[in-house]
């Protein structure tokens, strides 16, 4: 489970504006929230598959912290339910929900006329992990599934989870979805925040959320290829079949 830090602690109920909470109350058991352009890449789970000395082109800093979330995410318990349809679990999911600031940091409704403000930020927040199950863990990323040819399989099986009437109801609010990810791929500003996950000490939260601003800041980006704002250099990626990048 994930706690309240930072600027989600001035927010009386936190789903009230996250940007795809219209869409989730249709998708009731499982939401494809899909992830904004600017911040792909950006996940603890990709973090775990970074190698140390990757790490030390970013900063010093980081190679040691890259380890202790190696060993962290590692540690998670994946042999259970899947926590949306009772399957075999063997999925991580991280629970990242959108918001979009106005210029007092207050969060707003997600509209065109708000994303057309520069003054206008983002806010990703992790708040809690799931164990999912192959297939829901492929239904609620929508964007990997049409990547892979998989799209049918996915809209099903996110039809089925969620108890909807026909695909075509599916697929009408997939396309909501991906709507709200395009105004959200849209603002240029953004800001992740951490919550507080089990089984993760204060400081190493701190830290990683320091680490994934630092990255975003910067233009690096871990989905095989890192990218800063004056290079490109080939990320080494830890090749164990256990350490898979989070699909968007």
């Amino acid at each position: 489970m994930g706690g309240k830090t930072g600027l989600i602690k001035g927010f009386n109920r936190i789903t009230d504006f996250e940007a795809y909470s219209k869409v989730c109350e249709s998708f009731p058991k499982l939401c494809p929230r899909l992830v904004p352009s600017p911040l792909w890449g950006l996940s603890l789970a990709n973090l775990a598959r970074m190698e140390p000395r990757i790490a030390s082109v970013i900063s010093d800093n980081y190679p040691e912290l890259v380890e202790r979330i190696s060993v962290y995410w590692m540690s998670l318990d994946r042999d259970g339910e899947c926590q949306i349809c009772g399957g075999k679990g063997n999925e991580i999911d991280e629970d990242w929900l959108y918001f979009v600031l106005d210029d007092r940091g207050k969060p707003v409704s997600i509209t065109a006329e708000i994303n057309a403000k520069i003054n206008c930020r983002g806010l990703a927040y992790l708040r809690a992990f799931r164990l999912l199950c192959s297939s829901c863990h492929l239904a609620k990323h929508q964007g990997y599934a049409m990547i892979q040819g998989r799209k049918s399989e996915a809209l099903e099986w996110l039809q089925k989870v969620n108890g909807l009437g026909s695909l075509d109801e599916a697929d009408q609010l997939v396309g909501k979805a991906l709507d709200i990810h395009s105004r959200l791929s849209d603002i240029g500003k953004w800001d992740l925040e951490i919550g507080r996950l089990e089984g993760m000490d204060e400081e190493t939260r701190k830290s990683v959320q320091k680490l994934l601003n630092h990255m975003y800041s910067s233009g690096f980006r871990l989905d095989g290829v890192g990218y800063t704002t004056h290079r490109r250099l080939q990320i080494g990626l830890n090749s164990s079949p256990n350490r898979r990048p989070t699909p968007s």
